[in-house]
């Protein structure tokens, strides 16, 4: 199946989708949507990085820095 465009129509306007209307109100309608998805599943991946345990080697790492910032803060 050919999926038809506009000569006219920047780029970044192109969409391939068939028996989309390539108007501005619904091509931004889509871009929105379509953020919206990757920002729901960039939550949900930092919620499951925050779920993971922090490994031993870095754990040592995180007290020094800890550490050191609390004597900062104390000088």
């Amino acid at each position: 199946m050919a999926h038809h465009t506009k000569e006219d129509w920047p780029g970044r306007w192109l969409v391939a989708a068939p028996g989309l209307l390539r108007t501005r109100g619904i091509t931004l309608d889509t871009r929105v949507a379509a953020q919206d998805r990757i920002i729901a599943g960039l939550r949900a991946m930092y919620a499951d990085l925050l779920a993971e345990p922090v490994p031993a080697h870095l754990l040592k790492l995180i007290r020094e820095v800890e550490m050191r910032e609390a004597s900062r803060h104390d000088a």
